[in-house]
């Protein structure tokens, strides 16, 4: 009798151990991979908050209720279908090849490529000589401009030079010699280089006229200069006289009459055969 109860209660203690033990779930649940893919890596399932209260809830009691297991076998099933769409994506991805291109193909545009560059060569070397062109023309053309200015500026120079002396003494001088295109050159002084196109002298004084057909400032300042190296070039000849200008041209702005006689030097304008020396009021030419 003692032995049937010692039995009971042992197998009793089984049956208890054995339930406890069937009842017991893991806390965290792994599902293989695809088994096409063997991987010795498992996926572990990352819960959703919510999901994660409820699953903390089931751990505290020692079990799962149907909607923890509902939702890992819902992540489960999306897991592995995502996988799936990403295997049949690369399996039906087409390799790379060179299907198509043949080696007529790729002659063909070589070929190509190769005359296109010769067209491009052949429109650069076109333009250059274009350019080149119109650089000679512009060339002529300044130089033909030049001519005719020098042509203009003889003209004026011939047209003053028979009067200019003639209306100079009327201011008072008594010039009895004038000479034209005066050149000064030192050998040894190459600074001591100038050319006057009319030369007016007696023995007090000298007037260098300067014959332009249209003078700018840049004129008038050039000549101030020249002006000063026949100053030098008298002292060394020990010529005494008095040096003055006078600047000559048919057209002048005004801002050109009053920097001329600003600069000291006489102005003469000519209008058709006509020669005029403008000397205004209180105006007293600069000795050099």
């Amino acid at each position: 009798m003692v032995g049937e109860r010692q039995r009971n209660s042992k197998n009793k203690l089984r049956s208890e151990a054995a339930s406890k033990q069937n009842t017991k779930a893991p806390y965290h649940m792994h599902v293989v991979r695809s088994r096409s893919r063997p991987s010795s890596r498992s996926s572990s399932f990352a819960l959703s908050r919510p999901l994660a209260v409820c699953f903390q809830a089931d751990k505290a009691k020692n079990t799962f209720t149907p909607y923890i297991l509902w939702s890992i076998e819902k992540y489960a099933t999306l897991s592995l279908r995502q996988e799936a769409v990403m295997a049949a994506e690369t399996s039906t991805r087409p390799p790379p090849t060179g299907e198509g291109l043949t080696f007529e193909k790729v002659w063909a545009m070589f070929q190509e490529t190769d005359r296109k560059m010769q067209e491009t060569d052949r429109i650069v070397k076109e333009t250059a000589r274009q350019m080149e062109e119109t650089g000679r023309q512009m060339k002529e053309t300044d130089r033909q401009m030049s001519k005719l200015g020098n042509r203009f500026g003889q003209m004026v120079e011939h047209l003053i030079a028979p009067n200019i002396e003639e209306k100079f003494n009327k201011l008072g001088f008594t010039f009895t010699r004038t000479t034209q295109n005066v050149r000064i050159k030192e050998i040894d002084n190459p600074d001591i280089n100038a050319e006057v196109d009319l030369f007016l002298e007696n023995g007090d004084v000298a007037i260098a006229v300067e014959v332009k057909s249209k003078p700018n400032q840049e004129h008038v300042d050039d000549y101030v200069i020249r002006m000063e190296k026949l100053r030098c070039y008298a002292d060394k000849r020990q010529d005494k006289r008095r040096y003055q200008g006078a600047i000559a041209g048919a057209v002048l702005s005004d801002s050109i009459r009053a920097y001329i006689l600003k600069k000291g030097f006489y102005l003469i304008e000519q209008t058709g055969d006509t020669v005029t020396i403008i000397v205004p009021d209180g105006f007293k030419a600069r000795d050099w």
